[in-house]
């Protein structure tokens, strides 16, 4: 069961594709997820929070973290 603290690596949107977030939040009312994720390129790091579909992302066991 998906739960807030889940590690996940999104599938879509496409700029976001293969990058791991944090689930923060369920949005009741569209039924959509509050991923945060910390992205980092070379040496500019960013913080995005994408609101996604659970079908956007996958749920990544703790195995592969």
């Amino acid at each position: 069961m998906l739960d807030v603290k889940t590690t996940v690596k999104v599938i879509y949107p496409k700029y976001a594709k293969g990058i791991k977030g944090i689930v923060i939040a369920r949005e009741e009312s569209t039924r959509r997820w509050l991923v945060k994720l910390n992205y980092q390129e070379r040496e500019r790091s960013e913080t995005l929070i994408l609101s996604l579909k659970e079908l956007d992302f996958e749920v990544i066991e703790s195995d592969d973290i």
